[in-house]
């Protein structure tokens, strides 16, 4: 057997494999610099090897995600580790063109040959069809829901279209079907992480649409007890079950005068009825 040419053959097909793929192949280094941009790559994001490579990955990163993306990009640089290392990971993406569109990745940690980190490869498609799928369910379940349904009368809620749960001292809270019918196919979520600690009115997360993309604002004070990572990577029950596993978070309440402003569901109807009556959209959340 010659081993030198069987190793060459191997290397050969390995480098084939990547290049041939349809789904885009990328390699970053430790600063977040492209070093390899297979054909897959150039199809999707339709940047040639030339223009990618020694580029930084800000050219398929839209603006208003790349601060909390290079945050976790330089944690996993200096700890070696990532916890997404096994979860699909779905994210909107922009091409050169400067559309934006939904993507799916996995991301796996390459280390060289003593064992040092050399940066983050990632193996990225293109989800657009999958999603207009759901978007159409999304709309026929949306057709077929009423008025009482909407808006379980036992929650409270807020004029930001956040549904409130009493649970022994904490909250759990969520958006309503409000937003869900507003924004009708929710591509990407962000939400703050288990024992942040919040203030009413700051901003903690987003919400993005093929539609648009909407701020989250606390709609209380306190410390965040449990997030619902289920939603962060598959957003489908925000629209078809908002009340139960399309919750989002649960908060320990910091300011019991805050609970005391919170809307009855009557209360609540009137926000809605005088939004499309003045065809006003969800405004902030």
């Amino acid at each position: 057997m010659d081993t030198k040419r069987d190793n060459l053959s191997m290397e050969w097909l390995c480098l084939q494999i990547v290049e041939k793929s349809l789904d885009a192949i990328v390699f970053a280094d430790k600063e977040g610099i492209i070093q390899l941009w297979n054909s897959g790559a150039e199809a999707l994001f339709g940047y040639t090897k030339e223009e990618a490579v020694g580029k930084s990955l800000d050219i398929i990163i839209p603006e208003h995600l790349r601060e909390r993306h290079w945050e976790g990009y330089r944690r996993t640089m200096e700890t070696g580790t990532t916890r997404y290392g096994k979860e699909v990971l779905s994210v909107p993406a922009i091409r050169k063109d400067g559309s934006s569109f939904p993507i799916e990745f996995t991301v796996t940690l390459i280390q060289g040959q003593k064992g040092e980190l050399l940066g983050v490869a990632a193996i990225i498609r293109d989800v657009t069809n999958r999603l207009k799928g759901k978007q159409r369910t999304q709309e026929q379940h949306v057709r077929v829901k009423t008025k009482s349904e909407n808006f379980p009368r036992e929650l409270k809620y807020t004029r930001e279209h956040w549904w409130i749960k009493l649970e022994d001292g904490k909250v759990r809270i969520g958006i309503t079907q409000r937003v869900a019918d507003f924004l009708t196919l929710i591509t990407n979520v962000e939400l703050p992480k288990a024992g942040d600690e919040i203030k009413a009115g700051d901003t903690i997360g987003i919400i993005e649409s093929q539609k648009t993309t909407v701020d989250l604002f606390a709609p209380l004070s306190g410390n965040v007890v449990e997030v619902n990572e289920s939603i962060v990577k598959d957003p489908l029950p925000l629209v078809f079950d908002p009340y139960g596993k399309g919750w989002m978070m649960v908060i320990k309440p910091s300011n019991p005068d805050e609970l005391n402003e919170l809307l009855d569901i009557e209360e609540y109807l009137k926000v809605v009825e005088w939004e499309k009556e003045t065809l006003k959209g969800v405004g902030r959340l």
